[in-house]
């Protein structure tokens, strides 16, 4: 359950006016004692308003290198496609061949997932072919 500042604040209330231990607020509302401490720095920090749900900046965006990004995508296109293992595996080895941090399983799949059903499906129709790797879009098969 996501709560909003009020709901944080009532129960952080609790620390702040009547003394209460961040141990025993934990102990009878369920939240971790990482949690209140979090709480209890923000709302120090900034306030009430500290304690507003925040999102990151970059969420939602990939944190990887577009060129591995490119090569996870042609992998992906590729037909017949290696199994997600395999995949990774080969992504972990071009990461390391780039000298960069090797993306998650998860990652990995989640970019492979996202790819526009067409171009899956151009793809193994074998009329047209990835491309090259770092090419974004299909180029005629010759």
């Amino acid at each position: 359950m996501v709560m909003d500042e009020m709901q944080r604040w009532e129960i952080l209330r609790l620390h702040i006016e009547d003394g209460i231990t961040l141990t025993d607020l934990a102990r009878s509302t369920g939240i971790s004692t990482r949690t209140l401490s979090r709480w209890a720095a923000r709302y120090r920090a900034d306030g009430i308003h500290g304690l507003r749900t925040t999102t990151r900046s970059d969420a939602g965006a990939h944190r990887i290198s577009a060129e591995l990004v490119a090569y996870i995508e042609h992998l992906g296109l590729t037909r017949p496609r290696p199994s997600m293992a395999a995949l990774h595996r080969l992504v972990n080895s071009r990461a390391q061949q780039l000298s960069v941090k090797p993306p998650s399983y998860a990652t990995v799949r989640g970019i492979i997932q996202a790819l526009d059903p067409a171009r899956v499906t151009i793809a193994g129709s074998g009329r047209l072919s990835p491309g090259p790797v770092g090419k974004s879009r299909l180029s005629p098969h010759i």
